[in-house]
């Protein structure tokens, strides 16, 4: 074995790989940019599809809230309509709102 050539083979033209031209890198260069333009655009068409899925269950779970906000809306104003009810009649049912008219009467007369 020679002091100037390595262990693995001997140093010549034919073992050396071949140099690639400008031409062929350029050509793989834009053949990668094409393939990675594709993938982003298929990605991004993914992501748009599951986005317009999205934006369609939320605007169904809207209307479906709007419903039942209205439901509760008009539950709470009858609950309290009838609490008004029942604090008027714990009013006059004892008598004191009639006292308290009648002081408010006798001040002003």
């Amino acid at each position: 074995m020679n002091a100037y050539q390595p262990a693995f083979g001997p140093l010549d033209k034919e073992a050396q790989p071949e140099m690639a031209t400008d031409k062929e890198l350029m050509d793989e260069a834009f053949s990668f940019g094409n393939r990675v333009a594709a993938r982003a655009e298929t990605i991004a068409n993914k992501a748009d599809e599951r986005l317009t899925g999205h934006e369609l269950l939320c605007a169904e779970r809207y209307t479906k809230l709007e419903f039942g906000h209205a439901a509760i809306v008009g539950r709470a104003s009858r609950i309290e309509y009838l609490l008004y009810g029942v604090m008027f009649f714990l009013l006059i049912g004892d008598g004191s709102i009639i006292e308290i008219v009648k002081r408010l009467t006798m001040k002003g007369g």
